[in-house]
């Protein structure tokens, strides 16, 4: 009977012995399986902070870009508009010096065609002629003459050394000068008139350049 008894004694404590194992095993069981699922719980927390970090940082770059776009865009209008500014404030000046300009030379134009011989006045000696004169530019190098000495009538057409108005100031000279050869020394042979102005214009020259003495003018 006693040793039935220690036999079941020793199966009872068995039993509790494993069942407290059991239990041990248990506890540490979901302790472990909490600490995972915990574990688990603060990766996914860390993984959406930085997700979300990325993101920011993502929209922050973004939202830096669109600043910095719109800031250049801001200082490109601005320079454009100097810029503008000042090509207008040029501009204005150029036309103006242009109009300027213009009305000196239309002003030079009134004083040139002072000059030229009216076409009624040349109809009186030949009726059937007309004339014909399109300067290049607004002041001409290029003029009509006509006079008459005694019985004859001398027209010339002259083309003066360069255009506009250097053109247009040598026209005033070779038309003074053949006034003076023509009406006042009464010259009216053509290779006469050609050698007195020639001799005209370069003594002017002469004069106006120094007191030398001009050269002496031959004609071939």
């Amino acid at each position: 009977n006693l040793k039935v008894e220690f036999i079941a004694l020793k199966d009872s404590l068995d039993k509790a012995n494993n069942f407290n194992r059991i239990n041990e095993l248990n506890a540490k069981y979901n302790s472990e399986k909490k600490e995972k699922e915990l574990a688990e719980i603060q990766a996914l927390f860390a993984e959406k902070e930085a997700n979300k970090k990325a993101r920011d940082r993502v929209y922050l770059t973004i939202a830096a870009s669109v600043l910095l776009v719109f800031f250049m865009m801001i200082i490109s209008i601005f320079r454009k508009k100097r810029t503008n500014k000042l090509l207008n404030a040029k501009n204005n000046e150029i036309t103006n010096q242009r109009q300027k300009i213009l009305s000196s030379i239309n002003y030079a134009k009134k004083i040139q065609n002072s000059i030229l011989i009216s076409e009624q006045m040349i109809q009186e000696h030949l009726p059937e002629s007309f004339v014909y004169f399109r300067p290049k530019d607004i002041v001409s190098g290029d003029f009509y003459w006509f006079s008459t000495v005694g019985d004859r009538i001398i027209i010339a057409t002259i083309d003066c050394t360069g255009h506009g108005v250097p053109g247009a100031f040598m026209s005033l000279i070779a038309n003074s000068k053949l006034n003076k050869v023509v009406n006042e020394m009464k010259i009216s042979e053509p290779a006469q008139i050609l050698y007195h102005v020639h001799k005209e214009i370069v003594e002017a020259r002469w004069i106006k350049k120094s007191t030398k003495k001009a050269p002496k003018t031959e004609w071939t």
